[in-house]
């Protein structure tokens, strides 16, 4: 069942990453969304502050590094301006860089394929962990609660009467089958073989019926 439900799931992918409308949906929520964040000022303020300390990173203790810190001595304003109007920026440029979102939906149908049996072998646990969550009992347990005695008498009585019958009916065409059987082998043998024809010549109807 998970074979199947995968292929179907894949297929779905296949054919929305394709649909152009989706591609500038998404694009355009997430220009959106990200607009949002970024306009924020913590946000903001998070962002230099992570560049700062990247770039004293990159820089590292040489001669880069002290040339960054001596800007800083001497310019640390115009420093965390000019990084903060870079950060201020960042808004404008979403457009340009969501273009290579197409590159990524355009590879994620044949990323998924190749991940295809680890994400079968998730979605297997997934479902044997939840069925194994499923108190079972509790649940039959609530169901019949909510029956009265004599609706259970009458359930209960209704199951046992129609499995008797089922029992009652097949005892008996198998007993005259088996009493033909002995008492006219001959003749029985060849009721089998009539029977048998019928039901092979009906079903070779019903074919060429379909056919």
């Amino acid at each position: 069942m998970i074979p199947r439900y995968r292929a179907l799931a894949f297929t779905v992918v296949r054919d929305i990453v394709a649909d152009p409308d989706f591609r500038s949906d998404i694009k355009r929520l997430t220009s959106r969304y990200a607009e949002d964040v970024l306009r924020r000022k913590d946000v903001q303020e998070r962002i230099t502050q992570f560049t700062i300390e990247q770039m004293h990173e990159y820089a590292g203790d040489g001669l880069g590094g002290l040339a960054l810190r001596t800007y800083r001595f001497l310019n640390e304003n115009d420093f965390r301006r000019r990084i903060e109007q870079a950060v201020q920026e960042l808004p404008r440029t979403l457009d340009s860089a969501l273009d290579g979102l197409d590159n990524v939906l355009d590879r994620l149908p044949a990323a998924l394929d190749e991940r295809s049996e680890q994400i079968e072998e998730i979605a297997t646990q997934a479902v044997l962990a939840f069925v194994e969550q499923l108190d079972v009992y509790s649940m039959v347990l609530d169901k019949l609660q909510g029956y009265d005695e004599r609706e259970l008498e009458d359930l209960l009585w209704r199951t046992t009467n129609e499995q008797l019958n089922y029992i009652k009916y097949l005892g008996s065409v198998l007993g005259c089958l088996g009493g033909l059987v002995i008492w006219q082998p001959v003749f029985a043998l060849l009721v089998f073989a009539v029977v048998a024809a019928l039901v092979l010549g009906a079903d070779e109807a019903l074919l060429r019926t379909r056919t």
